[in-house]
């Protein structure tokens, strides 16, 4: 009874969203309806949000409150991906009637088949559920499911499938449909009565979980040229349909691979125990996919979800992003969910799941299907990389890396079992020699810098043979795949600056602290004073990136040896303060995950024009110790230009958010300011425009090709139109990895302090 007392409440709130036109229809030859499209935006024009139930701040549901998991798991999907393409196939959409023998009704559904199906070949299905104030076109019209996925086939990133769209209100009939009705229940029914116009509640449950699994997969099954096993069989759903998955996907391994539950409502099984009552079985799942918006109400739902399984060691998927209970939030869900569907591997980012990091972006949520090993014969013209340790003045040989960019190590371990080479997120087989000496290559990988690591065994350990790095949150080998433009960062024969190791006390944190002091060649000639840019790290990383694996040092010098930049000092320090959390304390560990890993976004933030980033880090300890003790500590031991207009600030991926928050907060103290991989400034942050023109000279954004800066790029141009001298930089055929931000370190340098 409490039960439906709850769900009453709920219907009386979600069902008050606008009611979904019918879509006029056309008959096939088969018998089964057409739906005519209805008209939509220019191809690549905004798609207009549907707010629905529960938009804005909240909306309905309760308080929010967030905790430190509830964050993205991936970037936002790029412009225009739900937008309809008029130069590219489209799949066909039906609507289907079907005789449920389980509830003894005729009832109706919507069917999705990809361009070019046929019935020569077999499909994947995945069965989405919609909420409790739409009907069966409420993902093709209030959301745009069709339009997406025949994007994703267009740009070749997912493969084709079969999508069927129920109508999860298990009361309602044709005829109901028909008549624009919700569906009630008969009298003397359970819940008869309850919720918004008679809405029978209890339909929504156990009914209508027979009728999916008894009447409508089989229909399916035997009606469409589909897949009919469980790995190629998945189930999603929105808000109460998002509820209906969890209850009906987490108990139905033999059913269902691929679950996903976007923004799910109260419907879920409560407590998480009654959800999942033996987390063995869900365990049997290739992905569990949880995702709601963190101005949602119903967000607890998730979270209580989210928490349980992570409790019990269950991987799975926890996305959190900007979004509200609405269409945005749901449509990007599929955008991101549809590509880690149907693969041969768990989907990489899975909260438990003990993936090694894969040290370099491919930009978060793409889809990541398995690599096929290429075991043709490498070129032999293998060198050593560049980043090679070395002994005794000798060089060590290995890893070394040929002109197609396959990376090849050896590793004498005579008793192990099994040696792998960890690389780019794939695991590359060795094989021993009659010395005991393990050899193994990779496929091609792009250029640029490359954590990797071997595993012996079982047990991941660093590469002899190469220099050690601090990143991934651990210090691991890295090997260098050269890059075309690799001239810019390569030692040459010019005048070279110091970075200088520095130490100072630190009375917020109660020890020492660390940092690094590039100075120009030529601070050591004179008395001449020089200006300073503050440069900051990303998630995972520390103090030693931007000397180390970023070559700052080497950039500026080549720029300054030219006359292509001004001389002036880089200060790099850690963001992570001792005995504190998240961007400003190491704890346990030195930072939360590794900038460019599985499952970490490239922040282009969520949100378009006028939201900024999506992340804001503020009044952080980082911010406090650089303002209060770093600056004055090195205007103190530095020939320093020690004034506003002479000071600049800049980051990576994390680094660039905290550069966005402290510029924003003391544009008294930053006159240049550089996001890499970090966000953006919005216009509509900027309290006043007047002064923000008059103290900053610079706004400068960049971002990989492979990333999705698409709001990075909108808001610099925003910037411009008000008087801003704003930037965008793009690197060419790169994610969220070093070879993005030594190129944007080179595009931003030749910027600062030019006047």
């Amino acid at each position: 009874m409490t039960r439906l007392l709850v769900f009453g409440s709920l219907a009386a709130i979600l069902a008050g969203g606008a009611c979904l036109a019918q879509t006029p229809r056309k008959s096939n030859n088969s018998g089964a309806a057409v739906e005519q499209q209805s008209a939509a935006p220019a191809a690549g024009a905004p798609v207009p949000q549907v707010a629905g139930r529960g938009a804005g701040r909240g909306g309905f549901g309760g308080p929010i409150e967030l905790g430190p998991d509830d964050k993205p798991a991936f970037a936002d999907p790029p412009a225009g991906f739900n937008a309809k393409r008029d130069n590219i196939r489209h799949g066909e959409l039906t609507h289907v009637e079907y005789d449920s023998k389980s509830l003894g009704t005729r009832r109706r559904m919507r069917v999705y088949t990809p361009p070019g199906y046929s019935t020569t070949r077999k499909y994947p299905v995945l069965y989405l559920l919609h909420g409790i104030g739409g009907t069966d076109t409420e993902w093709t019209e209030a959301c745009h499911a069709n339009t997406i996925i025949d994007n994703l086939l267009a740009e070749g990133k997912i493969q084709p499938m079969v999508m069927v769209f129920p109508d999860g209100n298990s009361s309602r009939t044709v005829a109901d449909l028909a008549a624009g009705g919700r569906g009630a229940a008969p009298p003397g029914t359970p819940g008869a009565g309850r919720g918004r116009g008679g809405m029978n509640m209890e339909a929504w449950l156990t009914p209508f979980e027979n009728d999916l699994l008894k009447d409508i997969i089989p229909y399916i099954d035997s009606h469409y040229s589909v897949l009919t096993d469980r790995d190629h069989r998945a189930l999603a759903g929105l808000s109460m349909g998002g509820g209906q998955t969890l209850n009906i996907g987490l108990v139905h391994p033999e059913t269902f691979a691929w679950v996903g539950g976007f923004s799910s409502a109260p419907d879920t099984r409560q407590p998480p125990s009654a959800l999942v009552p033996d987390p063995s079985v869900t365990k049997q799942l290739k992905l569990v996919w949880l995702a709601c918006g963190n101005k949602d109400g119903l967000i607890r739902i998730s979270q209580g979800v989210h928490n349980y399984l992570k409790e019990n060691g269950v991987a799975h998927i926890w996305h959190v992003d900007g979004n509200a209970h609405d269409t945005t939030e749901w449509d990007n869900n599929l955008y991101l969910f549809s590509q880690h569907i149907f693969g041969a591997q768990p989907a990489p980012g899975m909260l438990a799941a003990q993936a090694a990091p894969a040290g370099r972006g491919a930009q978060a949520g793409t889809a990541r299907p398995p690599v096929e090993i290429d075991k043709t014969a490498p070129v032999e013209d293998f060198k050593p990389s560049a980043l090679n340790a070395s002994v005794n003045g000798q060089t060590r040989q290995y890893p070394e890396v040929n002109s197609q960019g396959r990376v090849r190590t050896t590793f004498k371990a005579p008793t192990a079992q099994s040696v792998l080479l960890d690389i780019g997120g794939v695991k590359y087989p060795m094989t021993k020699g009659e010395d005991g000496v393990w050899t193994g290559v990779s496929n091609a990988q792009d250029e640029g810098f490359h954590y990797y690591q071997l595993n012996v065994d079982g047990v991941s350990v660093p590469d002899p043979g190469a220099l050690m790095f601090y990143g991934a949150s651990r210090w691991g080998s890295g090997v260098e795949v050269p890059a075309h433009d690799a001239d810019f960062y390569a030692m040459k024969e010019v005048p070279h600056g110091q970075l200088r190791e520095v130490h100072f006390y630190s009375n917020i944190a109660h020890t020492t602290l660390q940092c690094y002091v590039y100075t120009p060649a030529e601070y050591e000639k004179g008395s001449k004073r020089y200006p300073v840019l503050y440069l900051q790290h990303g998630a995972g990383e520390d103090e030693h990136g931007w000397g180390g694996q970023g070559h700052a040092g080497l950039i500026m010098d080549n720029l300054i040896a030219v006359g292509k930049a001004k001389p002036f000092l880089i200060v790099i320090a850690n963001s992570y303060i001792p005995g504190t959390g998240g961007p400003g304390g190491r704890g346990a560990a030195r930072g939360p995950a590794p900038a460019g890993a599985p499952g970490v976004p490239a922040p282009g933030g969520p949100g378009g024009p006028g939201r900024g980033r999506g992340f804001v880090l503020t009044d952080t300890p980082f911010e406090h110790v650089l303002v209060e003790e770093m600056i004055p500590f090195i205007d103190a031991n530095f020939r320093t230009l020690a004034d506003q207009p002479h000071r600049a600030l800049a980051g990576l991926s994390m680094g660039g958010m905290l550069t966005h928050g402290i510029s924003l907060a003391h544009l008294d103290k930053f006159s240049h300011i550089g996001m890499f991989s970090g966000g953006s400034i919005a216009v509509s942050e900027i309290k006043d425009m007047a002064d923000f023109k008059k103290k900053v000279k610079v706004v400068f954004v960049g971002y990989g090709s492979r990333e999705n800066g698409a709001t990075g790029k909108t808001n610099v141009e925003e910037l411009k139109n008000a008087g801003v001298n704003a930037v965008y930089y793009e690197s060419p055929l790169t994610a969220h990895e070093w070879l993005s931000w030594r190129r944007d370190l080179h595009e931003f340098a030749p910027l600062l302090f030019q006047k």
